[in-house]
């Protein structure tokens, strides 16, 4: 997509690349200030108007709205008709944005969702929950949820939470990963089958770099076609109860599945961030060089 006329391209296209396979293993659970000021830099390169509408608690909904719709006009039509029970404005705005959105590279997606969080926050409880509801209408409208959908309501459901909602804490003992393996593995198939477009050799080397890093014994890629993000609460839950030692281990092996063919697939990087954050071990949104 070209590149708006109010952003630096060179800017854009060097953070479009930047996160390199080596970069992405080098990141995972141990941000540094130089990440901090690389994320700075990458939102500085937002278009002004995506930026200013970030801010604004009465356009972020919008925005995030935006950042769901399909490229496909016939299937983004019948995303735009499950607004309707949204005010005009929020329907014209969301159609407005994505003008903008559909420009826009898409390294820099994920970062402008965690700027609109602010503003996000600050709705109240009925406009939160009606946010939520919308978004994971509007992702789950073809009946397929895309690894960016997944990271993109994850992150609404951890960040922009209603007032009847607690934050769920594992109990007891924390677990090895060893005890989780068969959950563990699912993770690494998702991951796997994401970034190997539908070339089942490809997943499987993917999926064996993982299982290497982790050292686990009697487990086997799943199909793509029950490994998919959709299919990924049970093993985030399961999974939440490891060590924090375990699931820095565990973010680690799946840089080292999406790192597997030296290319950093879109879909790949958006699932291990995802992850990383649910699971508190963050991988910075942008390296620098």
């Amino acid at each position: 997509a070209p590149t708006p006329a109010n952003a630096d391209p060179d800017t854009t296209n060097r953070f479009a690349t930047s996160s390199t396979p080596s970069k992405l293993l080098g990141t995972v659970g141990d941000p540094q200030p130089h990440h901090v000021e690389a994320a700075r830099r990458l939102l500085d390169a937002l278009p002004l108007d995506l930026s200013v509408a970030a801010h604004e608690p009465a356009r972020a909904p919008s925005l995030v709205y935006a950042l769901l719709l399909d490229p496909d006009a016939e299937q983004r039509d019948a995303q735009l008709d499950l607004l309707e029970n949204a005010s005009p404005q929020v329907r014209h705005d969301t159609q407005a944005i994505y003008l903008d959105i559909s420009r826009l590279e898409r390294s820099l997606r994920l970062p402008l969702l965690e700027l609109t969080m602010p503003a996000l926050r600050s709705l109240p409880h009925d406009q939160r929950r009606h946010l939520r509801e919308r978004a994971r209408a509007l992702a789950l409208a073809d009946d397929h949820l895309s690894p960016f959908e997944f990271a993109l309501i994850k992150s609404l459901e951890r960040h922009v939470r209603t007032h009847d909602e607690e934050v769920v804490r594992p109990r007891g003992r924390p677990q090895s990963l060893l005890q989780c393996k068969e959950h563990a593995a699912f993770v690494l198939s998702v991951i796997a089958h994401a970034g190997a477009n539908g070339d089942r050799d490809k997943a499987e080397s993917a999926f064996a770099r993982g299982v290497a890093a982790l050292s686990l014994a009697d487990v086997r890629l799943v199909d793509s076609d029950r490994a998919k993000p959709a299919q990924l609460d049970d093993a985030i839950a399961a999974l939440a109860k490891v060590s924090p030692f375990g699931k820095r281990n565990l973010i680690t092996a799946c840089a080292e599945v999406a790192a597997d063919d030296g290319v950093l697939d879109p879909d790949e990087v958006d699932l291990v961030r995802a992850l990383g954050e649910l699971w508190d071990c963050p991988v910075p949104l942008a390296t620098s060089d």
